[in-house]
């Protein structure tokens, strides 16, 4: 593996990472107060917004149990791919010790 696919690799885990504690965020937000993000931090509000006119979905809407089941589905598939990825540098690392 070089150096470029590992960098691509940590970016893109790095996002997944980063949009699985916006969902947390939008459930605590959910569950705590409906229009909290709104009063507190208008960037928050206006990505909210911003999502909505995109997709179309009112996210004031979903339930805090959906935006933490999002949540952790985004958590599940980042820890599954680096233990997945893990395991295969470790078979890497075995089958170069055999050849030598």
């Amino acid at each position: 593996m070089t150096s470029t696919d590992a960098g691509q690799f940590r970016s893109v885990m790095t996002f997944l990472f980063l949009i699985a504690c916006l969902m947390f965020y939008f459930a605590f937000d959910t569950w705590y107060d409906e229009t909290l993000a709104c009063r507190s931090s208008r960037s928050i509000c206006m990505l909210s917004q911003m999502i909505s006119d995109l997709t179309g979905i009112e996210l004031r809407k979903v339930t805090a149990q959906v935006w933490a089941a999002f949540g952790l589905t985004m958590f599940f598939i980042i820890f599954l791919v680096f233990r997945d990825r893990r395991k295969k540098e470790q078979r890497k690392g075995v089958q170069i010790q055999r050849m030598k």
